[in-house]
């Protein structure tokens, strides 16, 4: 709008006040932002009172109220979202079964639905006008909407809303003064009704209609991506209020489409430090309050599925059944640990069995009985919100009149997120930013609070409720809008392309033109087609008609500033394809050059209009402009000054120094070269060495850092498993061998079994009644995974596999003259002495565990068996017992230490240092194979040289990362499982290589080798 359209503005506004600067007064406008410019320009001179900017519909709303409140029928009120939806919802359920009444059985198709009806309101469609040309779907489309209408009551439409107000008119109420800005015709019949009878009454007064005005000056730029193109647009922004001394509100970006460009817009202004408002459509539904309600609805129906409910319950500030704030990590970790999945009776049977086994573990440890105590705690706190979130919500889902739906809703927002003074002290921050946005949680608290409330009226109304129906109605509701996270009228405008109609800013930049997204592309509505909408009605949007109504926006947004930027980007980075330039973007390129232009002349033209960006890092190094400090930053080190930016600034100079240590594989800090360890940390670690803690570490020293150092561990979410957990598998067979065993032990100088008496079919009948027996409490805890065919196929194997271990047992026991003395003996645990292993730098080393199982032999010997129940690949280099077959290295360089300790504990419980031992894997999936060798002099040495290396390289601080073998098809042996893959860079085999050079690395290097030698 120009000058001269703005001061005639102006004199029509005097002239309707007729002298009185505070007369009611409404000026209609095409959209916010038009009437932001408008009132910032009408105000400038002289100041602007009692004038209210907006809608046709807007001021209806004014003028209708008191005419309704006062008609005898009684008062009516307009269409809510959750009236209509529980107007549809009857419709539906009295029509007759159609094409169109089945489309409701989907939830999409039931949301579909409503917005068509919503639309056929808006165009006020008479359900009882049916052309004679309509097809079948549009006559069972008007019958729905018939008894939709029928329904609905006396609730207003938009069109009626708009005839109640002309009625108002007519019947002479007191009126403000209005103004009409806009020039374009009413949409409806119902809106040029209210203003010919505004007209009529002396109360209208339009705005004289001009043409667009001429664009001084359109720039064309061509981005890499998104990104970019709203990089570059904030920094041609930045650059026009240095040149132009203009109010940020005289500036504006608009975009084609919403996502992604508005929340980059929003994130990349305030990066910059500019005041804006970006034009979102924000909803109930989207806020804290409103996600939080919807969400519990949807877990309630869902079953509370573990990993959803505690997603939720980390997503808001929430109050555990007793009001406190949610220990949501803690909660997280115990749920896990716990196996639960879903349904209500698990998350109490699975809480209450991990509770159970963490209250049998005793410890006189004060620090660790108080810890123990607050995770028994937090267990039964975890189990008890749940279960009152679920029985609110029950009771809201399965209450009988509208009433109570609402009171069981408010309860049920109240248990979430606390009563309205918890909401009221919702934490602030030092940021206004933040507090703003606080702020605006708290306000759309309040109006979820109002909403909720609201749903009584419905007993008036509607049916009673139903779960369905209650549901969606409050859906529904929560689907109304909410002020934005920004100002309106402060600060840079940002919105679509057709908020700004009727603007008149200084610039406009538009970004997101690209092919199909502007003009977006247009589809017919797939239930009620455009050939019917023609025929209903000339309101209903059809696929010309939105067309036409998108060039329209387009034009009237190249008319909205003196100076336009266009811009479009090359890629789209989330789908990883090329885009092209919208048509209306070439259609201003050739304009401007004169000729035809296509997207490969864009590359290859050189003028003063048009700007061509390679990349991001050639925006940086071509701009003159940066929109912040962190952006000035980022082209100062792409342009090769890092080092400067790091000399100010400790952080980067840290970074720096780590990304360029691990680049060359130096050993030091960021490479696994930590340090020697802390007395204190040194002494905590030396208590709990076990060999699977020495063996993580000769396998990658890096993993044992983060685990056992670190105390990091990866939290297996136990009930989200398909099949069974290995290491529950092997507690499992553990305990079917010890209980059936149990009665056959002997001691060193008699057997409880001969060991040439072969274990009996009944013997077998035994085990495996045993194995049901511990199979029926296995299932009952929810051991057994979530799948039953794949548990089915589990129990199948372990029952085959138990029974060939028998049969294996009974020739080994013959062949090699052995019993069973002891099952599960423990060491350093139960009052057994720790086994003390003394190494000759770092002094005794104490170790503690349980040995599955030792035998003695006819020959004073003893021998140790170690139950397996997983693969038995790891074993496949160890010898098979009798084969006669040596054991390379028995602790495979040192990463199998069990066997060798395990023989020195049984030795020095049933015999002396001189009582041969042997020690075997007896791997259960192979049948009982047995696998090992005899624990020698030898073994021992290597056994001591292992642990000298372990236990000296973890108290110095040695902790590289070790890849081991690289894999092709599965990445790097040692990183295969992991729990910590994702934490090492791609380049660990290059930076492994480089570090075991390294003269502190030696003693590791020596006791593994390296791949190329193993």
């Amino acid at each position: 709008m120009s000058a001269d359209r703005f001061e005639a503005a102006r004199a029509t506004l005097l002239d309707a006040r007729a002298g009185d600067p505070l007369a009611r007064t409404h000026v209609i406008v095409p959209g916010t932002i038009a009437a932001i410019t408008l009132r910032r320009t009408l105000a400038a001179s002289s100041g602007l009172a009692n004038v209210r900017f907006g809608s046709v519909s807007q001021l209806a709303e004014q003028l209708a109220a008191l005419h309704l409140a006062l008609d005898l029928a009684g008062p009516r009120s307009l269409v809510t979202p959750g009236r209509r939806c529980e107007a549809l919802r009857r419709a539906l359920a009295t029509s007759s079964p159609s094409s169109v009444t089945t489309m409701a059985d989907d939830l999409a198709g039931a949301r579909l639905l409503e917005r068509l009806v919503g639309e056929l309101d808006r165009a006020d469609v008479d359900p009882l006008h049916r052309p004679t040309d309509l097809s079948p779907r549009a006559g069972d489309v008007l019958d729905l909407y018939a008894d939709y209408r029928h329904h609905l009551g006396g609730a207003l439409t938009p069109p009626e809303l708009l005839r109640a107000a002309a009625a108002a008119v007519r019947a002479g109420t007191d009126l403000p003064v209005r103004v009409l800005l806009a020039t374009d015709e009413p949409v409806n019949a119902a809106e040029r009704e209210l203003l010919e009878e505004l007209s009529a009454a002396g109360h209208l007064h339009r705005v004289p209609r001009e043409a667009s005005p001429t664009t001084v000056d359109v720039h064309l730029t061509v981005a890499p991506d998104a990104e970019e193109e709203v990089r570059t647009a904030v920094r041609r922004v930045v650059d026009h209020l240095e040149r132009h001394p203009v109010r940020p509100e005289r500036l504006g970006i608009a975009f084609s489409t919403e996502v992604p460009y508005a929340r980059m817009l929003a994130e990349q202004l305030s990066a910059a430090g500019l005041p804006h408002h970006v034009a979102v459509r924000r909803r109930l539904d989207e806020t804290l309050a409103g996600r939080t309600l919807l969400s519990a609805l949807q877990l309630h129906r869902r079953g509370y599925p573990r990993a959803d409910t505690l997603t939720w319950l980390s997503a808001a500030p929430m109050r555990t059944a007793d009001g406190e704030p949610v220990p949501s990590w803690r909660w997280e970790q115990i749920s896990r640990e716990a196996g639960v999945s879903r349904g209500l009776d698990t998350w109490r049977l699975r809480l209450d069995r991990w509770s159970r086994k963490q209250a049998a573990h005793d410890t006189t440890d004060g620090a660790a009985r108080e810890a123990r105590d607050r995770r028994l705690a937090d267990a039964a706190s975890l189990g008890d919100t749940v279960e009152a979130i679920a029985g609110l919500a029950d009771a809201a889902l399965t209450a009988t009149t509208w009433t109570d739906v609402s009171n069981g809703l408010l309860a049920l927002l109240r248990q979430c997120l606390g009563e309205p003074t918890v909401v009221d002290g919702w934490s602030r921050s030092t940021s206004a930013d933040l507090d703003a946005v606080v702020e605006r949680e708290q306000q759309a608290h309040t109006d979820v609070t109002r909403a909720l409330t609201d749903l009584a009226e419905l007993d008036r109304t509607s049916a009673p409720p139903t779960p369905a129906s209650v549901a969606d109605v409050v859906a529904d509701e929560l689907r109304a809008s909410v002020p934005g996270t920004t100002t309106l009228g402060r600060g840079i405008l940002v919105g679509s392309i057709a908020d700004f109609t009727g603007a008149e800013l200084d610039l406009l930049v538009v970004v997101g033109l690209t092919e199909d997204a502007a003009p977006a592309r247009q589809r017919e509505h797939p239930v009620l087609r455009d050939a019917d909408r023609e025929l209903l009605s000339p309101h209903l949007a059809t696929v010309a008609s939105r067309r036409a109504d998108a060039r329209d926006a387009w034009v009237a947004a190249l008319g909205a500033a003196r100076h336009v930027h266009l811009s479009t980007a090359r890629a789209n980075t989330r789908s990883q394809r090329r885009q092209f330039p919208s048509p209306w973007f070439l259609e201003e390129a050739e304009r401007l050059a004169g000729r035809r232009v296509s997207m490969e002349d864009l590359t290859a033209l050189t003028a003063d209009w048009l700007t061509t960006y390679d990349s991001s890092t050639d925006a940086l190094l071509r701009t003159g402009v940066f929109a912040s400090p962190h952006e000035l930053d980022v082209a100062i080190a792409v342009r090769g000054g890092v080092d400067v930016l790091a000399s100010h600034d400790h952080r980067l100079r840290r970074g720096l120094r780590a990304a360029r240590t691990r680049a060359r594989g130096t050993f030091g800090e960021w490479t696994g070269g930590v340090g020697a360890l802390p007395a204190v940390v040194r002494t905590e670690i030396d208590q709990r060495h076990s060999a699977s803690a020495l063996q993580e570490w000769a396998t990658c020293p890096t993993r044992h850092l983060f685990q056992y150092v670190l105390g990091i561990r990866d939290v297996e979410d136990v009930g989200a498993r398909d099949g069974v957990d290995p290491r529950e598998r092997g507690t499992l067979v553990h305990a079917v061998l010890e209980q059936f065993l149990s009665d056959h032990l002997g001691d060193t100088e008699r057997p409880g079994r001969d060991p040439g008496e072969a274990w009996s079919d009944a013997d077998l009948d035994d085990l495996l009644r045993i194995f049901e027996d511990r199979v029926a409490g296995f299932v009952a805890e929810g051991l057994a995974g979530r799948h039953a065919a794949v548990w089915s196929v589990e129990r199948s194997r372990l029952r085959r596999a138990l029974t060939a271990a028998l049969q294996a047992d009974s020739e080994s026991r013959r062949r090699n003259g052995s019993w069973p003395i002891a099952l599960e003996m423990p060491f350093g645990r139960d009052g057994h002495p720790d086994l003390e292993v003394y190494l000759p730098t770092q002094g005794p080393v104490t170790f503690a565990g349980f040995v599955d199982r030792v035998d003695a032999t006819i020959d004073g010997g003893l021998v140790v068996l170690d139950y397996k129940a997983g693969k038995a690949a790891k074993y496949a280099d160890l010898p098979v017992r009798g084969s006669g077959e040596a054991a390379p290295d028995v602790v495979d360089r040192g990463r199998m230490l069990q066997l060798p300790l395990y023989a020195l504990a049984s030795r020095a419980r049933f015999g002396s240092d001189r009582t041969p031992v042997e020690g075997y894997f007896s791997l259960v999936e192979r049948g009982g194979v047995e696998v090992g060798s005899a624990i020698d002099d030898a073994a021992v040495e290597r056994l001591t040289d292992a642990l000298e290396v372990s236990v000296s390289g973890i108290r110095l601080g040695i902790f590289p990362a070790n890849p081991g073998k690289p894999d092709d098809s599965r990445g790097w042996d040692a990183c295969r499982y992991c729990a910590f893959d994702r934490v090492c860079p791609d380049t660990r085999g290059e930076q492994w290589r480089a570090a075991r050079e390294s003269p502190a690395v030696a003693e590791y290097r020596r006791l593994v080798g390296t791949e190329e030698e193993a």
